[in-house]
């Protein structure tokens, strides 16, 4: 099981809250392509797909253990 597999098992509504929180950290850095990485996997995830990409795995690793 990955990573943001196991964040989505956990607490799905929660962990897509930081997905999203961390969306418009991006977009408030001026990172418009980290926003729509992280957009276009909050819509893959909520749409039943299975998506595992560099934005999932830190985010699923800090929402899972609590590392920065």
């Amino acid at each position: 099981m990955t990573l943001t597999q196991r964040a989505m098992q956990h607490n799905s509504s929660a962990f897509l809250a930081e997905l999203r929180t961390a969306s418009a950290a991006r977009s408030m850095h001026g990172d418009h392509t980290g926003r729509l990485s992280i957009d276009q996997s909050i819509i893959a995830l909520e749409t039943g797909r299975e998506v595992e990409n560099e934005w999932t795995i830190t985010i699923a690793k800090r929402f899972l253990h609590g590392v920065p």
